[in-house]
């Protein structure tokens, strides 16, 4: 007996299988030989042919498949952002199966950008009559971003808080193969809330968009807007219709007066360290939020900062989606009480200030930042 569970706890600590009796019991052959299931394989943007044997005893089994999840609940399968598949719990690849393969091609993990880039697992699964498994065999696999040239963006016209001379945008840009668009967005004036002026122009990722110290977009509305403080972004999108990176930002004028629409958000107190904040019981949150003309709120949100399937120091799920602290403000506050956090449980949260507009959308973008609570 001792030599059958130490087999059985060995099989197990290399992914083989999770339920190594009911597989001797039966005699179920269904083995992943390629890529090697005891090690962690990575996939880039090529994908990968999963390999193996399953002897199908239409006697014993109901079907066999093979999934895959990805170990964070942002993780999804599918390019075109308005029909991805969310993969946090297990998804098959392809359909359930009921015939045999010796040594050949069980299924096939679709590479990046179809899979988000992040952590998965992949289990080879043979079921019963009875839905129940008969044998299980898990392995691990990293989706990442291949490595290429990267995204170069320069503005220089408008120069950061300099003043708007004419329509266009001037600069150089430099895209790759993994990119399939970039865009202009405006905030500020009658935008209360970024909004695309120039674009989205395409990216032939047979021969990448290159523009050197010339113009990269213009915009078209620029002659209707009010003068003030503007802000500027340019936006780089990926093949999966995704941010490829951080957006260029800079902050400039448009004609020589005029006052800023701009929301601005700041937190002086508790000290920001590192994009985080340490607080012990109920505590003021000291700064200042300017809501623009047309805005109708702002708010402070809360949310965990765990997942609830990794969850090492067993801290309880309170805030598993935002959460408004108290409640929301219709004034702006310059250098005082933005809103007062309660006491909470010791752990890991997210803090979110957002400013909101009368159709619900935010107003620009939220302020995010880490917040731990330390016991008393």
């Amino acid at each position: 007996m001792k030599i059958v569970l130490t087999l059985i706890v060995v099989a197990m600590s290399f992914g083989l299988i999770s339920t190594p009796a009911l597989a001797q019991e039966n005699a179920v052959t269904a083995v992943i030989t390629d890529p090697n299931p005891a090690r962690r394989f990575t996939i880039t943007d090529q994908p990968v042919v999963v390999s193996g044997t399953v002897e199908f005893d239409p006697e014993l089994m109901q079907y066999w498949k093979v999934e895959i999840k990805g170990n964070n609940r942002r993780s999804y399968i599918g390019e075109d952002p308005l029909a991805r598949t969310w993969a946090y719990n297990w998804v098959t690849l392809d359909s359930t199966r009921t015939d045999s393969v010796n040594n050949g091609p069980l299924a096939v993990i679709p590479a990046w950008p179809t899979l988000s880039e992040g952590n998965w697992q992949l289990r080879l699964v043979v079921v019963g009559h009875n839905d129940e498994f008969l044998s299980e065999q898990v392995a691990e696999f990293r989706v990442r971003i291949p490595e290429t040239d990267p995204v170069y963006v320069n503005i220089t016209h408008p120069a950061a808080t300099g003043v708007l001379s004419d329509n266009s945008v001037r600069g150089t840009l430099i895209l790759n193969q993994f990119v399939s668009a970039y865009r202009v967005d405006l905030l500020g004036g009658p935008y209360l809330r970024w909004t695309t002026v120039a674009g989205p122009f395409r990216n032939n990722t047979g021969n990448p968009t290159q523009i050197h110290d010339d113009v990269i977009a213009s915009i078209s509305t620029l002659e209707s807007l009010p003068p003030g403080q503007y802000e500027l972004r340019l936006v780089v999108l990926g093949l999966d219709g995704q941010h490829i990176q951080e957006p260029t930002q800079l902050r400039f004028n448009l004609g020589s007066g005029g006052a800023s629409n701009l929301p601005a958000i700041s937190i002086t107190r508790p000290r920001v360290r590192s994009g985080g904040i340490d607080i012990e019981g109920s505590t003021p949150l000291i700064g200042s939020v300017t809501l623009p003309e047309g805005a109708a709120y702002y708010k402070v949100e809360i949310k965990d900062n765990f997942d609830p399937e990794d969850n090492e120091d067993n801290q309880p799920v309170q805030f598993p989606e935002w959460t408004t602290i108290n409640t929301t403000h219709s004034e702006s506050v310059s250098n005082g009480v933005i809103e007062t956090i309660p006491a909470l449980v010791p752990g890991e949260y997210l803090l979110r200030i957002v400013i909101v507009a009368p159709d619900g959308e935010f107003v620009g973008d939220p302020y995010e930042i880490e917040l731990t609570v330390e016991a008393d």
